[in-house]
């Protein structure tokens, strides 16, 4: 089990630089609705309501359509349920390297580069960001639970929520080493600056940090594959060789 909670620890880093990073990018942006100044954090609102009005759907039709082509109770398996998520937090790091890379644009249009202005650019750009990546998190948290819960012993399983909050403390710390890293390497370009230097958001290049993290977060799905694969793999053989020792006596 223990790949499969390393695999599950690379998976979360960059959905957890990926967030964070996102809201500070929408700090930059026109956060306007006419007269009121909303908080790019608060967005995450969005994606929230949008899965509480999801959850009926959810349960009456995407549930029972999984579960009769997949035949699985829950629908999909828990490990199938985390690379569901990783897959969404690909698609969300792609995204968002699309509308930094529009959002550097606007910025550079309107000569904003070296001042540092907020961007004339609705935040709301970022909703369906905030939306894959609640899908990720929501996505990829339930199934290790259930997969904790189902896997480790009754001893254990009350460790469940605490092996959620070790991966993402490690994820939190390990995202903070692999930022410092990324921007020290990329010193060596653009006359010395790294991708994340200084405060100024329409200098940086978080375009291509944001592309990194996709192609770091599809290593990270390729690898959990891989893991997933051959831990059902061996739990499949470990059951047929019981079935056939207990036919046999």
């Amino acid at each position: 089990m223990l790949p499969i909670f390393i695999s599950c620890l690379l998976i979360y880093l960059p959905f957890m630089l990926l967030r964070t990073l996102t809201i500070q990018v929408g700090s930059t942006m026109d956060r306007g609705i006419g007269t009121i100044q909303i908080s790019s954090a608060s967005l995450i609102a969005i994606p929230t309501a949008i899965h509480m009005f999801m959850q009926p759907c959810n349960r009456q039709i995407l549930t029972p359509c999984l579960r009769r082509f997949m035949g699985h109770t829950h629908g999909i398996t828990p490990l199938q349920r985390i690379g569901a998520g990783s897959a969404c937090g690909i698609a969300a790091a792609c995204l968002a390297t699309l509308v930094e890379t529009r959002r550097l644009t606007v910025a550079e249009q309107h000569g904003l580069t070296s001042t540092g202005v907020d961007v004339p650019m609705s935040v709301f750009w970022l909703v369906m960001q905030f939306f894959l990546l609640s899908i990720a998190d929501a996505a990829c948290f339930s199934g290790l639970m259930e997969f904790t819960k189902s896997e480790l012993s009754p001893e254990m399983k009350l460790l469940a929520p605490d092996m959620q909050s070790i991966i993402a403390g490690i994820a939190a710390k390990l995202a903070c080493a692999f930022l410092h890293l990324v921007n020290r390497v990329t010193r060596h370009g653009d006359s010395g600056r790294g991708w994340l230097d200084g405060t100024n958001f329409n200098r940086t290049r978080l375009d291509r940090f944001f592309l990194l993290l996709a192609a770091f977060e599809l290593v990270a799905l390729i690898n959990y594959a891989f893991w997933a694969r051959r831990y059902v793999n061996q739990k499949r053989s470990s059951a047929a060789g019981l079935a056939g020792n207990i036919s046999g006596n």
